[in-house]
């Protein structure tokens, strides 16, 4: 089907049915999920989805209406219900949808025409023998938590009543292992996965079942430590946490609501020299790029805190008019049955010159976190608090591996304490960092 005739079919049933502007957004996709245990497949999925996502504005009153069904009959219910329902809407000036762009779009190399080429043959035999690898990785490995291999493909079309349309293929997979690890009166899990757009993009089996093993291990027998101000290292998993909290707060509307904790702070040094962090929409085989946000918005790299100074916030078209700005393409939907709102895409702390084992080296009393759980941040106040897993170091090794124990300091205070930056970033996710250290944080154990 011709999903570009389509959304415009349909932006302009919209227009002859009393819509002053319209919006169509039309998802479809295919997925294969494969899942074993202990050598055994337990799980095996296929699927496809596809959706239409209409906005319909009528003299500033907007409505959202969603459909599965792509029929003609479908479409024009659609159409009526949405009309029907702006017409009870409140009207918000805001309520507006993008012009059409004449910047020319990059090939961000995205999708992957032969994701699916792979036999289910070859997909047993793949999730089987990452657990037969790690199994023999280490005696303290006693059973395989669970594997598995994702592919999925998918195509977007936007289209609105100003006359903007386009249409764009993605893929993305994963691969991962999760063992089970049994030895000091304790047994924890630890898990090596990794995504990609391409299967071949993918680290290997053996170095997946050995991140899994490692990280397993690594935490055996852990236990609390006493309360005390310490050095804090995360690698680059549990890392991610604390730049999701930056995340959040740089969102435009929650900027403009006064809800951030970095209101009012563009051009202002709120971290080390050692932090600069990105959004980058256009990076080359990224799982967050793409050529156009999901308003149909070109998307963009953007420096976000350039050497510790906030260069800028994200968003969308609405939120943009009313922050009196223009749209940074960082609309986000997740599905075609949700409203945009204002995400990320590739965001990233970008990566120093030191490597991680370095960082450890240079601790003399401090904490290695592996793994976090719990509410991190609060974007309000700026307060980070989070349980965590890892590893205490001692004269700049590790001595003793600890859990049940909370880190905590302000977001800002981090920022400005971040003393040493890794060079091990991987853009294996769409938020990722390298491993870094903050000069002191509170760790509340025993």
């Amino acid at each position: 089907m011709a999903y570009e005739d389509l959304a415009q079919k349909t932006v302009e049933k919209a227009l002859k049915a009393g819509a002053t502007a319209a919006e169509a957004f039309v998802s479809t996709g295919q997925e294969l999920y494969v899942e074993n245990r202990d050598l055994k497949v337990e799980i095996m999925n296929q699927a496809t989805s596809k959706g239409v996502g209409l906005r319909i504005v009528i003299d500033g009153k907007m409505s959202f209406v969603c459909s599965t069904d792509f029929s003609a009959a479908a479409l024009d219910t659609l159409v009526k219900k949405g009309v029907a329902l702006a017409a009870e809407a409140t009207a918000d000036e805001f309520n507006v949808f993008p012009q059409p762009s004449q910047m020319e779009l990059r090939d961000l190399h995205i999708y992957d025409p032969e994701m699916f080429d792979m036999s289910m043959e070859e997909r047993i035999h793949l999730i089987q023998e990452i657990e037969r690898v790690a199994l023999a990785k280490h005696p303290l490995v006693v059973k395989i938590d669970n594997s598995w291999i994702t592919n999925v493909v998918g195509e977007t079309t936007i289209a609105n009543s100003h006359g903007l349309v386009h249409s764009y293929k993605d893929s993305w997979c994963d691969f991962g292992i999760g063992v089970v690890a049994e030895g000091n009166n304790d047994q924890r899990s630890g898990w090596g996965y990794s995504y990609a757009r391409s299967f071949k993009d993918l680290p290997g089996l053996g170095e997946l079942a050995d991140t899994a093993v490692k990280r397993a291990v690594a935490v055996l027998g852990a236990k609390p430590v006493s309360t005390q101000a310490a050095p804090v290292v995360f690698d680059s998993r549990a890392g991610v946490t604390f730049l999701r909290g930056i995340a959040g707060a740089i969102n435009g509307d929650t900027v403009y609501k006064k809800s951030s904790f970095l209101v009012d702070m563009v051009d202002q040094k709120i971290g080390s020299d050692l932090v600069t962090i990105l959004d980058d929409g256009l990076l080359n085989k990224g799982l967050g790029s793409a050529s156009v946000d999901d308003e149909g918005v070109p998307s963009q790299t953007k420096v976000i805190v350039d050497k510790g100074v906030l260069k800028g916030y994200l968003y969308d078209t609405s939120t943009a008019k009313k922050a009196g700005t223009v749209s940074t393409g960082s609309a986000r939907r997740g599905s075609y049955e949700r409203r945009p709102g204002i995400g990320t895409s590739n965001f990233y702390l970008q990566k120093g010159q030191i490597s991680p084992k370095e960082i450890i080296s240079s601790v003399k009393n401090g904490f290695y976190v592996m793994s976090t759980i719990g509410q991190a941040a609060n974007v309000v106040t700026g307060d980070f608090s989070v349980g965590a897993t890892g590893v205490w170091i001692t004269d700049g090794e590790p001595a003793q591996p600890v859990a049940r124990v909370t880190i905590a300091a302000n977001m800002l205070d981090m920022l400005k304490n971040i003393d040493a930056v890794g060079k091990d970033l991987i853009f294996d996710r769409r938020t990722v960092c390298p491993t870094f250290r903050v000069a002191e944080m509170m760790v509340s154990g025993t």
